[in-house]
């Protein structure tokens, strides 16, 4: 059954709880957006690639803030990616339904739905009159339903946006827009606004480096559940503490060491980390990012 969101007028506004981009182990820098509207038709014939849109109202603002639109996925500025599939795009609608059992968090600090639902479709309506502007209505549910049984009425919420043009994603200055800003939330998160910048710079040349040296996936994959403590690690993950990772001589122990100094026993074996206590996930990966860090190598 589908239920409004009373408290929706404020969503949160920061930038990546860590690299969910490192969990797909891509590492591809995201190209320039296209910024051009796209119908069902022309995304069924790779064109163009994604666009931009930008909130047009406080609520949009504070949020979900930008977004990045393609046809098989939205992108917000947190990191976070809400998995979608194109159920329509024609008579100036973009009708997504959005992939079973995803609720992200959004750049508000809050959840696109409220808990326990889950966001079911984002309808994306164009009006004839301003081909640059977007009204986005969520629903949400706690079950699927055909979009067809689905009231206007019975809407979550309603934000508006208007496409850019020319913008690459996320303003940065670089290709790597959507990048740099998962980088710079990060860093601010450490609540010193002087050191923000310093870590930010620090986080776009480990993941240089890491492009770079063309460090393989596999390596990538274990290094982030050894810096994060967790074998399914959501939301950013830092790329210094990535490279430094790659850099020990055997990070797998180092890892077992610090396991066992917090727990005082060892891992069973390779798989098993601390998802089911973060406490634990967080005293651990403390300990091996100060390690690894001392013990980096070229």
């Amino acid at each position: 059954m589908l239920e409004k969101d009373s408290g929706y007028a404020a969503l949160r506004a920061s930038v990546m709880t860590g690299v969910m981009l490192l969990s797909a182990m891509g590492l591809s820098i995201p190209a320039h957006a296209d910024n051009e509207r796209f119908e069902g038709s022309e995304l069924a014939q790779d064109a163009p690639q994604y666009f931009v849109l930008q909130p047009q109202d406080r609520q949009a603002a504070d949020g979900t803030g930008e977004l990045r639109l393609s046809e098989s996925g939205i992108d917000l500025t947190n990191g976070e990616r809400i998995e979608v599939t194109l159920a329509q795009g024609n008579e100036g609608h973009l009708l997504y339904r959005v992939d079973e059992g995803q609720n992200p968090v959004m750049p508000s600090g809050q959840r696109l739905c409220p808990a326990p639902l889950n966001p079911l479709y984002l309808d994306f309506q164009t009006p004839q009159d301003d081909a640059g502007h977007y009204d986005m209505t969520l629903y949400c549910s706690s079950r699927p339903v055909p979009f067809r049984a689905i009231l206007p009425a019975r809407a979550a919420a309603v934000f508006h946006y208007q496409r850019v043009a020319d913008t690459p994603w996320a303003h940065s200055e670089t290709e790597g827009g959507y990048l740099h800003g998962a980088m710079a939330h990060y860093c601010a998160a450490g609540r010193d606004p002087a050191r923000t910048s310093t870590c930010t710079a620090r986080e776009e040349a480990a993941y240089a480096d890491i492009m770079a040296r063309r460090i393989a996936s596999p390596v990538l994959q274990h290094c982030a559940a050894y810096v994060t403590g967790r074998a399914s690690h959501a939301g950013y993950v830092s790329f210094a503490h990535l490279l430094n990772c790659a850099r020990v001589r055997d990070s797998r122990s180092l890892f077992d060491y610090c396991s066992q100094r917090m727990t005082g026993q060892k891992r069973v074996d390779d798989t098993s980390f601390f998802d089911a206590s973060p406490t634990q996930a967080q005293a651990t990966a403390m300990c091996f990012n100060a390690l690894a860090a001392a013990q980096a190598r070229e």
